[in-house]
């Protein structure tokens, strides 16, 4: 049981590079603590017992803060919004973007068309349930011009009526920014896309839509 959740737990061990941030190290924390507890399994009562709160205590302490009940329980921060059917309460800054989600996509792409959210944000797509234009929809790390390359002509065929950029950089390292992992994507987006504004009072959202969508 412990070289199993030892196994489980290295598909997740990335994050500790990419992004460390308690939301994503938070699924490799499940098969940690299943090995923790198999190590105190063997103990006398009185140690598992005391393990048991001391794990729970720090559980708790660790994730209370970041639970999104707790967080928007009469927190006027928090809003309520639809999200493909189902009325969600969330952060205002996550319900902006969503609404800068649909007000692009009912100006954009009304009827079904897809569009571009790079470099990483693949929940877009899940909200308004369209299919990614590219292959890669957490284009994180560097890549080759030939898989760029392959990626355009993906854009070519699907058309897409918007493309939303997240200006973003990832624990502070500038390298992160889709301008440098992806510089040719980057370029054909800007060279095939119209920037629009109005939409975001956030700079780090670079709007565009297609050349074939009206404004």
């Amino acid at each position: 049981t412990l070289i199993a959740a030892i196994s489980l737990a290295l598909p997740y061990a990335h994050y500790a590079y990419s992004r460390p941030d308690i939301e994503h190290l938070a699924p490799g924390m499940i098969p940690f603590i299943m090995g923790v507890l198999v190590l105190i399994g063997s103990q006398s009562v009185k140690i598992k017992g005391v393990s048991a709160v001391l794990l729970c205590g720090a559980s708790w302490w660790a994730m209370a803060p970041t639970y999104s009940g707790w967080t928007c329980y009469n927190n006027p921060q928090c809003v309520e919004i639809k999200v493909s059917g189902d009325v969600l309460i969330i952060d205002r800054e996550t319900a902006n973007s969503l609404t800068l989600l649909n007000k692009l996509t009912e100006q954009f792409s009304p009827d079904g068309q897809t569009f571009i959210a790079a470099p990483f944000w693949p929940g877009a797509y899940a909200a308004l349930g369209r299919k990614s234009p590219v292959w890669e929809i957490y284009a994180l790390f560097p890549r080759s011009n030939a898989f760029q390359q392959a990626e355009i002509e993906r854009i070519k065929t699907a058309n897409p009526g918007f493309v939303v950029v997240l200006d973003f950089t990832v624990g502070g390292d500038e390298g992160t920014r889709f301008s440098f992992t992806h510089p040719i994507v980057a370029n054909y987006i800007k060279d095939n896309f119209v920037p629009v504004s109005g939409f975001s009072s956030n700079p780090r959202f670079q709007t565009y839509r297609s050349k074939q969508s009206g404004e």
